[in-house]
């Protein structure tokens, strides 16, 4: 068992993606906690993904599992990798450029203390860089040891935000 059994059971369903997981757990005798400490994953999420309560996880979770595994069996995970800290949304709906030999990490955060959280963790996992919201890039700057950018929002981002508050709002 490995990583690459674990994926490919994925592709088959998700009753088979928890098998795999669960055999490749005992096979290296590896625990939910550890997992959700490399993963990032919390230990409730882990446990209701293998009871089946939560049948179908997040892309964004899978990938964290995944990335957990790898490395735990010792691959070189990415010698170059960027993190983003943001919002479930914003990493579940981010298109990642295609950047030769460069890897773009999403860390997802809720809250100031979960951003900070995810940018130590990401430093921690080997990002090179981090980019997050520009309200947090000083802050996260003064605490971490590598470069920090804010995360700018366009104008027409801007522009499609105020339209859907205006029209909450019922104006």
């Amino acid at each position: 068992m490995g990583y690459k059994d674990v994926i490919r059971s994925a592709m088959i369903s998700n009753d088979a993606f928890v098998e795999s997981l669960k055999k490749d757990m005992d096979s290296t005798g590896v625990s939910i906690k550890k997992i959700s400490e490399i993963s990032n994953v919390p230990v409730s999420t882990l446990y209701k993904i293998m009871s089946g309560e939560r049948s179908d996880p997040q892309l964004s979770t899978f990938r964290q599992i995944i990335f957990a595994l790898r490395k735990m069996e010792g691959k070189d995970v990415y010698n170059n990798m960027v993190a983003i800290v943001a919002s479930t949304a914003v990493i579940d709906n981010f298109t990642k450029p295609n950047l030769e030999g460069v890897h773009i990490k999403g860390y997802i955060a809720a809250s100031y203390e979960e951003v900070i959280v995810a940018s130590v963790r990401a430093e921690k996992d080997g990002a090179k860089a981090i980019v997050c919201a520009p309200i947090m890039a000083g802050l996260i700057e003064k605490l971490i040891n590598i470069p920090v950018v804010g995360l700018k929002p366009s104008e027409v981002e801007i522009e499609s935000a105020l339209d859907i508050a205006i029209k909450k709002a019922g104006n």
